[in-house]
């Protein structure tokens, strides 16, 4: 899809949804699914009782195992762990951050650029030919502002094309959140992991919230475990990654045996330790000038895969499979609920009368060479 397109129709959605939504709502309620009142999870994923109430609300749970420690101890732990890495990569660079150009990645490298000025940081960036036109101006941005080291890294499209097809039609129990977007950030994660231990670069710092390290990467801890860095990654959402790809592409999925110990490097995650707000990364990106007010979105920064994957799950399951994850960051204080009510009761309006993504839909299907009838949706 051209940038204007895309642009326009990422947009019309935000501006529909901020103004627009909390007025039609009222007039189809009634076609829309109740969702809780406190956390705005939709029943369809979790039942709700005669107050409007999810289980986990009702009861005051979590869906995901957390560490039980305090949160200053472990922000102690991962200050002593950056502070030491200063300096002491055997490379050009200390740490290797990921860097995808929305706001909580542009956060993360300012904020360990300004509490850790002797961390040599080389940011990269991985285009998975879906990239948003917006994250990637974001990202020249953000680079022209602050001078870091960078690379940009774009494997063949045809591997992402094989990629995104196989997981869409071999979606798990956790939708397209659990399957499409898992192998995205896998297979992400793990070209930059390469990359690290090609650069001796003994340390990769990654911007997944709290929540997604919980949810998607089954971890209390803001570092991956060594166990698993050791290891060869074997398969993605219970999908053989042999069954998938071809001996030289299976070269860009890590593979902990083919290095020695010493040189494989630590995986940390500082949001689970920092524990921020949406609003609060929001503010101080904006305030740094890092990004425009009306650029750090998180429909105009995420891939253009989003539309397709929300109307996929919506057809399948009733509720946007990544609709847990904002709802727990809501139950923990860190999102706003009304603003992400709009957004996935809009979603769920748009995937039953065919409004406001219509045109990104029908070009993801046509590039990934799928069809509305192989997918569930509705045929125009």
């Amino acid at each position: 899809m051209q940038e204007s397109a895309f642009a326009n129709e990422v947009r019309r959605f935000t501006l529909y949804t901020k103004i627009f939504w909390p007025l039609h709502r009222r007039l189809v309620r009634n076609k829309i699914t109740p969702r809780c009142t406190r956390c705005i999870v939709s029943a369809n994923y979790a039942p709700l009782n005669g107050a409007g109430l999810c289980r986990y609300c009702r009861d005051g749970i979590s869906e995901f195992k957390k560490d039980q420690r305090d949160l200053k101890q472990m922000s102690a732990e991962l200050h002593a762990l950056l502070d030491s890495y200063q300096g002491k990569g055997n490379g050009s660079h200390d740490a290797l951050v990921l860097f995808s150009g929305g706001k909580d990645s542009c956060y993360l490298v300012d904020d360990l650029h300004s509490r850790y000025p002797g961390l040599r940081l080389l940011l990269i960036t991985v285009d998975n030919t879906v990239m948003s036109p917006f994250a990637l101006k974001n990202v020249a941005r953000v680079l022209k502002k602050l001078d870091f080291s960078h690379i940009q890294v774009r494997p063949p499209e045809s591997l992402y094309t094989k990629m995104f097809r196989h997981a869409f039609l071999h979606l798990n129990e956790k939708g397209c959140s659990g399957t499409v977007d898992q192998f995205d950030g896998d297979f992400f994660h793990d070209v930059c992991r390469n990359w690290a231990v090609r650069l001796q670069i003994p340390l990769v710092i990654s911007g997944c919230s709290q929540t997604q390290v919980e949810r998607i990467l089954g971890l209390s801890h803001f570092e991956s475990p060594r166990w698993f860095e050791e290891s060869k990654r074997m398969e993605v959402a219970n999908i053989r990654l042999t069954d998938v790809f071809t001996e030289s592409e299976m070269a860009y999925w890590w593979d902990g045996t083919r290095w020695p110990k010493d040189k494989i490097p630590r995986v940390i995650y500082p949001f689970y330790a920092w524990n921020l707000a949406e609003d609060f990364i929001r503010a101080k990106v904006i305030g740094l000038e890092l990004l425009d007010a009306d650029m750090n979105h998180p429909l105009l920064t995420n891939n253009q895969l989003i539309p397709l994957m929300t109307m996929v799950d919506m057809a399948k399951y009733g509720y946007s499979s990544f609709e847990p994850e904002f709802s727990q960051m809501v139950r923990d204080g860190k999102a706003d609920p009304i603003f992400w009510r709009n957004v996935f009761e809009l979603s769920e309006y748009a995937a039953k009368s065919g409004h406001f993504v219509a045109a990104s839909v029908d070009e993801m299907l046509e590039r990934l060479d799928l069809t509305r009838q192989q997918l569930g949706l509705p045929v125009r």
